[in-house]
Formats: structure tokens, C-alpha cells, sequence
């Protein structure tokens, strides 16, 4: 595969993984998170997260493609985010009103790397994978991925400094309970 073809195959890699990225489950888990606190923490569980599953994705992703059902990942995933939107709204702060930050990296790692199991980016990065340079096309997916992350730990920090923390914890609580049900949903009903 020639330099050109590499760089398109990366580009295209990018270009399509950060569009499907665009709005997705994991992408507003990490705006949530992020309102809480740590995201440094957050961004390097994310990021590893990332790593791993475009790891998988274009080494054996081509391959579980064609034997994992959908429907128990959404479930897993689905019960997973409900329980993370609980912990959310049961989740008060600290004595001082302070809201204590729980989302560092292993909360980055699991939840991003649930997230993407399965998940439309990782079956694009598969699928563009087996048509042209595997490593060329993880190099654009994780680099989409990464930057997706980037912009979503930059907006749920500046949610995270202009709302009250109970405002916050209720926002977040929601997106992970409305990710989580349809998840759920998807995997049962789907």
C-alpha cells in the first residue's frame, strides 16, 4: 500500500469514526464524567480505552463481527450506564457541599471501553480495517476517537463549572439513565 493510500486510509478512518462518534453514548458519558471532576484522570481512561478497543477492533473486530450478537453487548452496556445513572443521583458530595469527584480513570476506562464494545465506531474501524492497512486505519480511528474524547471532557469541564452541583448531578443522572434505557431497550427489544 502506497503513501497515498495509507494517508487516505487514515483520513477516511478519522473522518468517519469522529462523525459516528459525534452525539454517541460514550461521547456524552465523557461530557457527564467530566462535570464532576478529574478529568485529566478521566481523559487518560478514556484514552486507554480507546487504545484498547481500536486495538481489537482492527485486529479480530472483522472476525467477532461474523459471531458476537449485538443484543447481549447492548444489554451489558445498557445495565451498566443505569447503574452509573443511579450512582449519579444517589450521589450527594461531600459534608461541605463540595461535590467529591469520583470519575477518574478506572470510571474513563470502563465506562468508555463498555461503551465502544460492539459499538458502531468499532464495527466502522473493523470494517475499514480489512479493506485497506489495518495499522493506517487504527492510527485515524484512534485519533478520532481521542479527539472526540478531548472535546467532550473540554465541554462537560466548563458544564462542570457553570452549574450547581445538584443541577449537574441531575443532568448527568439523566444521560446516563436515557443512554441506559435505550441500550436496554435496543438489546431486549432489538
Amino acid at each position: 500500500m502506497g503513501f497515498l493510500s495509507q494517508v487516505a486510509a487514515m483520513g477516511t478512518a478519522f473522518g468517519v469514526v469522529f462523525l459516528a462518534e459525534l452525539g454517541d453514548k460514550t461521547q456524552l458519558a465523557l461530557v457527564a464524567l467530566a462535570g464532576r471532576g478529574q478529568r485529566k484522570r478521566l481523559l487518560a481512561g478514556a484514552l486507554c480505552a480507546f487504545a484498547l478497543a481500536t486495538i481489537l477492533a482492527v485486529t479480530v473486530g472483522a472476525v467477532l463481527a461474523n459471531y458476537l450478537q449485538r443484543r447481549p453487548l447492548d444489554i451489558i452496556a445498557g445495565v451498566v450506564f443505569l447503574g452509573v445513572g443511579v450512582w449519579h443521583l444517589l450521589h450527594h458530595g461531600s459534608s461541605d457541599g463540595t461535590t467529591r469527584s469520583q470519575a477518574g480513570f478506572a470510571a474513563g476506562f470502563i465506562t468508555m471501553l463498555l461503551g465502544e464494545l460492539g459499538d458502531k465506531t468499532e464495527v466502522a474501524t473493523a470494517l475499514l480495517a480489512a479493506t485497506g492497512g489495518a495499522v493506517t486505519v487504527g492510527i485515524g480511528a484512534f485519533l478520532a476517537l481521542s479527539t472526540s474524547a478531548v472535546l467532550a471532557v473540554f465541554i462537560g469541564g466548563q458544564l462542570g463549572r457553570r452549574l450547581r452541583p445538584d443541577v449537574l448531578r441531575w443532568v448527568s443522572s439523566a444521560l446516563f439513565l436515557g443512554v441506559g434505557a435505550w441500550l436496554l431497550a435496543s438489546g431486549l427489544l432489538g
